[in-house]
C-alpha cells in the first residue's frame, strides 16, 4: 500500500567515475566529489588477477569508510577461477576487518565455473 506522506521524491543522476584499484589520486578525487562516501558498492565479476585483490578491497574500504556508522555494503558477484583466488579474497577482506557473508541462494554454475554473490560489510 502506498502512503503519500511517507513518499520521498528522489531524483538521482547516474555518474561514472574512473577508478583503478589502489589509485589514491582517483579515490581522493571521488571522495572529494562525494564527501559522504558510499552506502553501496556493486562489483560484478571483477576479480581476475591475484595481484589486484588487495588493491580492490583497500579501494572499497576507503570508499565505504566515509560511511562508517551507517549500514554500508559491498556486493561482490564472484566467479571462482582458482582456489588460491578464493582464499585470497577471504583473507584480504579479513585483513581489512570486513565481514563476508554468502548471499543465500546465489551459488550457481556459470559456464563451467562456480559463481556466488557475497555481501561484504565493515566490522
Amino acid at each position: 500500500m502506498f502512503n503519500s506522506r511517507n513518499y520521498i521524491n528522489v531524483h538521482a543522476e547516474l555518474v561514472a567515475e574512473k577508478l583503478e584499484w589502489g589509485n589514491t589520486g582517483q579515490i581522493n578525487e571521488i571522495l572529494r566529489k562525494h564527501p559522504g562516501g558510499f552506502d553501496f558498492i556493486l562489483g560484478a565479476d571483477i576479480c581476475f588477477q591475484q595481484s589486484s585483490i588487495p588493491m580492490l578491497f583497500d579501494s572499497v574500504r576507503q570508499l565505504l569508510r566515509a560511511s562508517e556508522g551507517r549500514k554500508c555494503k559491498f556486493i561482490l558477484a564472484y566467479v571462482s577461477r582458482a582456489k588460491t583466488m578464493d582464499s585470497m579474497i577471504v583473507i584480504e577482506a579479513s585483513k581489512l576487518r570486513m565481514k563476508m557473508k554468502e548471499v543465500t541462494g546465489t551459488r550457481c554454475i556459470v559456464g563451467n565455473l562456480e559463481g556466488v554473490v557475497f555481501e561484504v560489510t565493515l566490522e
